[in-house]
């Protein structure tokens, strides 16, 4: 039985063959799963998440552990639409890390709004638990903010571009050290 799910998200220029250490954080994390318990996945932005989480909501034992990185609309987008498709489900999210998560309208016609983080903030679900967030200020796309209710979430600002964020070597090592599994 599956009982630890970790997806890792990347963003809308990036497939599971873009090389970045995004990818690396999701190789480390897989081969430290154990394959009966647990399951890491790599998916893109625009999966059908409603799927995932019916998937693990069916394989799902009693006890559950749910963690989830994404980056750009891996972040912003995906990450977010899993943690709701997760909440229908009665299903919490225990850690959830956002790399420069930026939004994505549904609307194509309204996907301007993406270039102006202060317009449309990130909502997190209520079944979020654990979150951290990662964002830049130097260039665009950039960080929208992220919202727990009311309260906004301070990110921990790095130093590099948007385009670099996924690659940012202390951004990863932060990523693992968060999404790691708790001893117990």
């Amino acid at each position: 039985m599956i009982t630890n799910w970790t997806y890792i998200i990347p963003g809308y220029t990036q497939t599971a063959g873009t090389r970045t250490r995004l990818i690396d954080l999701w190789e480390r994390l897989h081969a430290e799963s154990v394959p009966e318990t647990d399951a890491v996945l790599l998916r893109p932005w625009c999966s059908d998440w409603e799927s995932e989480a019916e998937l693990a909501f069916r394989l799902n034992g009693a006890k559950h552990s749910i963690r989830i990185c994404g980056y750009s609309w891996g972040a912003g987008w995906g990450a977010i639409r899993l943690c709701e498709e997760f909440k229908r489900r009665g299903l919490t999210v225990e850690k959830l890390t956002l790399i420069d998560p930026v939004h994505r309208h549904p609307n194509p016609l309204r996907r301007w709004r993406s270039l102006f983080p202060s317009m449309v903030p990130i909502r997190l679900p209520a079944n979020v638990g654990q979150v951290s967030v990662f964002a830049q200020h130097l260039n665009w796309p950039r960080a929208h903010r992220v919202l727990r209710g009311v309260v906004e979430i301070s990110p921990h600002v790095v130093l590099c571009t948007h385009d670099n964020m996924d690659d940012a070597p202390e951004v990863i090592d932060e990523c693992y050290q968060f999404l790691r599994k708790s001893d117990g």
